[in-house]
């Protein structure tokens, strides 16, 4: 498990961390009632 561990911090949660942060962005669009990125209706 020790060996896996580094791989986990460079690899694994900063994709899990970029995940969340679309998937929050996309949830307050949403809410916003926009659908595009930039943020036009």
């Amino acid at each position: 498990m020790a060996f896996i561990a580094p791989f986990r911090y460079l690899i694994i949660y900063p994709a899990l961390t970029r995940r969340w942060e679309h998937a929050w962005q996309d949830r307050a669009r949403l809410l916003a009632g926009t659908d595009s990125a930039d943020g036009h209706p």
